[in-house]
């Protein structure tokens, strides 16, 4: 599972670009479709990106 920092997100698009760590400059396009809810570490309902 890669992660990384939200450069920008138009919630309106519902799509934006993230930062992945220990890759300087290296942004990756998301959509919210590929946002997965993770019960286990954010019971709370915190959602996170998944690689595939």
């Amino acid at each position: 599972m890669s992660e990384g920092i939200v450069k920008w997100y138009k919630e309106d698009k519902g799509y934006g670009r993230i930062m992945l760590d220990g890759q300087d400059g290296n942004h990756v396009f998301v959509h919210f479709t590929a946002i997965r809810p993770d019960p286990v570490r954010f019971p709370t309902g915190y959602r996170f990106l998944k690689e595939g």
